[in-house]
C-alpha cells in the first residue's frame, strides 16, 4: 500500500498519513510515494488509511493529487487546483 502525492514536478507540499494505529507528518516535493506498512501485515474490515496534502508557497493553479494505491491500483484519489489548496483521501479495508 502506498500514499502518493503528485503534481507538476517540484511542487512543495506538507501533509499527514494515518491509520487506526499510527499517524505521521510528511513533507517534500512532488512526485512522492510513501509506503505504508500495516502492523501484522493484513487489514481487518474495520481498518482504514487516511492521507492529506496541501500546497506550500502558493502552488499557483497547479493541480495537486493524493492517492491511496492498493495492490498496484489506485483505490482512492482526490485533487485540488486552488492556490493554497488541500486534498484528502480515506480508504477503508471494507471497500
Amino acid at each position: 500500500m502506498i500514499f502518493r502525492v503528485t503534481a507538476t514536478p517540484g511542487l512543495k507540499f506538507e501533509g499527514s498519513i494515518g491509520t487506526m494505529d499510527i499517524s505521521r507528518s510528511v513533507q517534500g516535493t512532488t512526485p512522492q510515494d510513501y509506503p505504508l506498512k500495516i502492523p501484522g501485515g493484513r487489514f481487518f474490515s474495520t481498518d482504514y488509511v487516511s492521507g492529506s496534502a496541501w500546497k506550500m508557497a502558493g502552488g499557483g493553479q497547479k493541480k495537486l493529487t493524493v492517492q491511496i494505491v492498493v495492490d498496484g491500483k489506485v483505490a482512492k484519489q482526490a485533487s485540488t487546483s486552488a492556490r493554497y489548496g488541500s486534498a484528502q483521501v480515506t480508504w477503508s479495508a471494507s471497500e
